[in-house]
């Protein structure tokens, strides 16, 4: 196995953390126990049975959605607009709602940082250091919902994405995702690219509906030595 230690990571949770690729059944733990990290984040394309009896949780199924790009009617993003202003409480109530099936959320060796952790991401997308723009959609002035996104390699990809609870059911997240189609057609790029939980299954049926497909599936475990 190619452990790769996370710095970033390491650093802010105060723990030796790796995170380590793989595509086939672990069939033994020597190699995770025997390298000095606290914490490792497998990336698996496959259940890992010896990992789940040993009752290392599996923290996340990532699905990977992925849309081409093709002619995008404007009308449909009315009040959605791009946010250039500071962060404030309705943002970063959105930011927290954004992560709640996150497995910094669900970790509970990391989830004392899982606030700060996402508005720390909130601050870098403001300021755009890990976004290439920011839209919100507006309701009597009021901040109601967001998404983040950025170039990447195979087209674009959305970031963070969240509708204030109080506006779920509006179609308020089919147009932050028509917005976010059309900024990708703005910038000639030919495919929307964006990453859940297998289990938040609001978001699954909101991608599903703007007819996103699955491109690929990831369980991550977090196999833990505190």
């Amino acid at each position: 196995m190619n452990f790769e230690e996370l710095k970033w990571d390491s650093d802010f949770f105060s723990r030796r953390i790796a995170k380590v690729y793989v595509d086939t059944v672990i069939t033994d733990l020597h190699q995770l126990n025997a390298v000095g990290f606290d914490i490792i984040y497998i990336f698996s394309k496959v259940r890992q049975p010896i990992l789940e009896n040993q009752n290392v949780l599996l923290m996340d199924t990532k699905v990977n959605y992925k849309k081409k790009i093709s002619t995008i009617n404007n009308s449909k993003v009315d009040n959605v607009i791009s946010y250039h202003g500071d962060s404030n409480e309705q943002l970063i109530k959105l930011a927290l709602q954004s992560g709640w099936k996150s497995r910094f959320k669900m970790d509970t060796n990391l989830n004392n940082k899982y606030d700060e952790l996402y508005l720390i991401w909130l601050r870098k997308s403001l300021d755009r250091s890990i976004a290439d723009d920011f839209f919100v959609t507006l309701e009597n002035e009021a901040i109601t919902g967001f998404v983040t996104v950025v170039k990447s390699e195979g087209g674009g990809a959305i970031g963070l994405i969240a509708v204030d609870e109080n506006y779920r059911g509006k179609g308020l997240g089919s147009k932050l995702i028509i917005r976010a189609e059309l900024w990708c057609a703005e910038n000639k790029l030919s495919a929307l690219n964006v990453v859940t939980q297998l289990d938040n299954e609001g978001a699954c049926m909101l991608y599903k509906k703007n007819h996103f497909k699955i491109t690929s599936t990831n369980f991550i475990y977090h196999f833990s030595k505190l």
